[in-house]
């Protein structure tokens, strides 16, 4: 019977250590363009045989002290509340202490939540969430994220193998989504030198008739990269000290301001 259990504890073991190389391997072998299939089939199978119904990321954004739910893997989206981060929220005081001690967080049956976590408690049970496991993610002594795991079918009970698989998941996760930012921040700027580039060369030797043309042409491309609404140029007049709006470009179904914004004075403009 012993050595039954064994070898079944041997097999694991083999199993999640196993995944954690193909993962690495994955996460080592990944192009730019393959990253999000790349995290989906990790989370996937980190699901499937740690056997929870729902895995995710959730990254932590300094400049605007927020988190957001980036990836994620759910089983049965029947079980799955709607937005991860919302665990997240400074609302939920117990569990937003234990995030911002940067502590792993387990929690195995959410019946069994202390007093003072009844916020915590009341989402979980309305999500029927039974077991939840955070693990965060360091880039040296930042966090980055967390890497959450969630079982609504059933309680799930971690294993002590598990748990440092997982960690050593986490770990690989970490290095991972810090090369996913530089490589994006990289392919950012590289993009926009491009459009600068692009628009330069729009307006040499543009002739006076295709001026107008080639304005609204520059404040499209502009405006498409920044993902905004609408993208307007002013002209300074030093006769009347004020500025008009002469181009505009408009995303559809976004209303034109070109009437209104005529002869504005510097204060209002200001």
């Amino acid at each position: 019977m012993g050595e039954n259990k064994n070898l079944l504890r041997g097999d694991k073991i083999l199993e999640l250590e196993s995944f954690i190389s193909r993962a690495t391997q994955r996460f080592i072998n990944c192009k730019h363009q393959n990253i999000q299939k790349s995290v989906y089939d990790t989370l996937q199978e980190c699901g499937q045989i740690i056997g929870v119904d729902s895995v995710f990321i959730a990254l932590y954004n300094n400049d605007q002290d927020s988190w957001t739910a980036k990836y994620e893997w759910q089983n049965n989206k029947e079980y799955r509340h709607t937005d991860g981060s919302l665990l997240f929220s400074k609302k939920m005081n117990w569990l937003h202490k234990q995030i911002a001690d940067k502590n792993v967080i387990l929690i195995e049956d959410c019946d069994q939540l202390p007093v003072e976590a009844s916020r915590e408690k009341k989402f979980f049970k309305s999500n029927q969430l039974k077991t939840i496991l955070l693990l965060p993610l360091f880039l040296q002594s930042d966090c980055i994220g967390y890497f959450v795991l969630e079982a609504y079918s059933q309680h799930k009970t971690f294993s002590t193998d598990e748990k440092l698989i997982l960690k050593a998941l986490a770990n690989t996760m970490a290095l991972f989504l810090d090369r996913v930012r530089l490589e994006t921040e990289g392919e950012y700027q590289l993009r926009f030198k491009q459009l600068m580039t692009d628009i330069s060369a729009r307006f040499v030797n543009v002739s006076g008739s295709r001026l107008h043309a080639a304005i609204l042409e520059s404040l499209k491309d502009i405006g498409i990269f920044f993902d905004a609404d609408r993208a307007y140029l002013f002209n300074y007049s030093a006769h009347k000290d004020s500025y008009s709006l002469t181009h505009e470009w408009l995303r559809d179904g976004v209303s034109p301001t070109k009437h209104l914004l005529q002869d504005v004075t510097f204060e209002e403009y200001k």
